[in-house]
């Protein structure tokens, strides 16, 4: 018994002590492409919004793709784009001056993920809209 209570206080420590996780839902998307991610940040202070997040350009100089932001709950957020006809090369989703709190002691950083986009016309995924939110305990479950 006391094994086990020793596990589930390391694994929660473990587990809250990640404040920040960028799932990018592929590595590589061609033009005309829907680019998905989902980004989860806990114990957040300010809210996420478009201006928080960028596509940079492998020189980290900022791309004119717009994106578009969905906050799904209070610590899971959901961004997705068409990718327009760009430069093929590496891109950085990038996340800028998140305010979050840890270990009781404000703290603001910056994430980034990579991905690349190279120009191709096979094998394209499209979606629109982006993405659904489904709840099946609501009596219109979907959004």
């Amino acid at each position: 018994m006391r094994f086990f209570l020793f596990f589930i206080i390391v694994l929660n420590i473990f587990v809250f002590s990640v404040n920040a996780e960028i799932e990018v839902f592929k590595p590589e998307y061609s033009n005309g492409e829907t680019f998905r991610a989902e980004l989860r940040f806990y114990n957040l202070t300010k809210e996420l919004t478009a201006t928080n997040i960028q596509v940079l350009k492998s020189n980290n100089e900022a791309s004119s793709i717009g994106l578009i932001i969905e906050k799904i709950n209070e610590h899971i957020y959901f961004v997705y784009f068409n990718v327009p006809y760009v430069e093929e090369g590496n891109y950085k989703l990038f996340v800028k001056d998140v305010v979050y709190e840890e270990n009781n002691i404000l703290k603001k950083n910056n994430f980034e993920k990579n991905f690349t986009i190279l120009n191709r016309d096979k094998d394209l995924l499209s979606i629109k809209p982006g993405f659904m939110i489904f709840n099946i305990e609501e009596k219109n479950f979907f959004e």
